[in-house]
């Protein structure tokens, strides 16, 4: 299933499985560049075809996007532990 919300400048595509479940997320301009694609993989989540986040029981791990790729752990209410 797909989803669009357009405005004068932008536009953005999600799309779902039949039960619901977000696969992908696409931000576009009106010159119908994407300009950021979000891919949804059970508990990996992907922005340009890079791993960023994963979810985990009791909050997230995040990826850097450098060479040199360093977990952060946090719960979403505001710390972090690395």
């Amino acid at each position: 299933m797909e989803n669009r919300i357009n405005n004068n400048m932008d536009n953005i595509t999600n799309i779902y499985t039949s039960t619901g479940t977000k696969l992908r997320a696409e931000y576009t301009m009106t010159s119908d560049s994407i300009i950021k694609r979000t891919d949804y993989c059970g508990n990996l989540i992907y922005e340009q075809g890079r791993p960023k986040m994963l979810l985990v029981d009791g909050g997230y791990v995040t990826f850097n996007d450098n060479a040199n790729d360093s977990l952060s752990f946090g719960e979403g209410l505001g710390w972090k532990r690395r």
